[in-house]
């Protein structure tokens, strides 16, 4: 923004502003606005209290300005000072708090769960500021701090600090406390993580070599239902696979098996193409001993 510097020999000289300022919010505190202002002002050496007044009318937007017409009227910010301007805007925006009310809220403040004590600090600093505390407000700020600290062991350690400690050494300690607490957890939490790894892997380690011992333990221990149920499996299994040892024949077992050895040592069987004896009588034997035979 380019304008002119009204201010003694100055004023005809253009002048290109630093910075800018925001429109206010009517909802807003107005003496923190006021106190950007006054900064703006002094970042680019302005004095005139006339052009302050032209800027600070020009920057608080307009529903701040009807506002600032309303409590003027019937004269206009062009027809009073500076001075009275900010008065208006400090009144309507910013009316003055109740002393009592500020120093219960003060008091009753406490630190939240998962507030740094820093943060915590600087609530208790902006509660403080329409207190009144005056020459007590150090004392005051330091131990409602001590007080509302959430974390026991920190309030512990500052309780033994001297009388004499201040505000911002109590702040600056608690602050070296929290951080110490927070980085032994954080290697806490590492070795707890480090030592779950590696039970882990011992206890693979120790299954995979006693696995097969195990193994061999728990055949060899087998209950007698065990063993009944694993002979109740290979009598069940299929027979096309078994070799009977008295015929060489595939599909029976031996003590099943319907050929019987002669008297010379000579295998008998009823089936086609299968080695018969030579003696008869051996021959009427087998067929007499036949199943089959039998039944008819």
């Amino acid at each position: 923004m380019t304008t002119k510097k009204e201010d003694g020999e100055s004023s005809s000289q253009a002048v290109k502003l630093i910075g800018t300022l925001e429109n206010f919010i009517p909802s807003a505190d107005f003496d923190d606005y006021f106190e950007r202002a006054e900064n703006f002002f002094e970042l680019n050496d302005i004095k005139d209290n006339t052009f302050k007044q032209k800027l600070i009318v020009h920057y608080i937007g307009l529903p701040a300005m009807k506002k600032l017409q309303q409590l003027l009227y019937p004269k206009t910010h062009k027809e009073v000072t500076y001075e009275e301007v900010i008065e208006k805007l400090k009144s309507c925006f910013s009316p003055k708090k109740n002393r009592i009310a500020q120093s219960v809220e003060f008091f009753k403040r406490t630190q939240n769960e998962f507030e740094k004590v820093a943060d915590f600090a600087v609530e208790i600093q902006a509660l403080s500021k329409h207190c009144e505390f005056g020459e007590f407000l150090d004392k005051a700020l330091r131990d409602k701090f001590i007080a509302g600290l959430s974390n026991a062991k920190i309030q512990g350690d500052l309780l033994n600090s001297s009388d004499d400690t201040t505000f911002e050494k109590a702040v600056t300690v608690a602050e070296n406390l929290e951080q110490i607490e927070a980085d032994m957890m954080k290697m806490k939490s590492k070795q707890e993580y480090a030592n779950r790894i590696n039970a882990g892997q011992y206890s693979r380690r120790s299954r995979s070599k006693t696995g097969g011992q195990e193994d061999g333990k728990r055949s060899q221990h087998r209950s007698p239902a065990a063993w009944s149920q694993s002979k109740r499996k290979t009598k069940n299994r299929d027979k096309k696979d078994l070799t009977c040892y008295n015929c060489g024949k595939r599909g029976h077992f031996a003590r099943n098996c319907w050929g019987k050895r002669n008297m010379n040592g000579l295998m008998s069987s009823d089936d086609e193409g299968g080695p018969v004896g030579t003696n008869s009588e051996a021959e009427m034997h087998h067929v007499a001993n036949h199943p089959l035979f039998r039944k008819i």
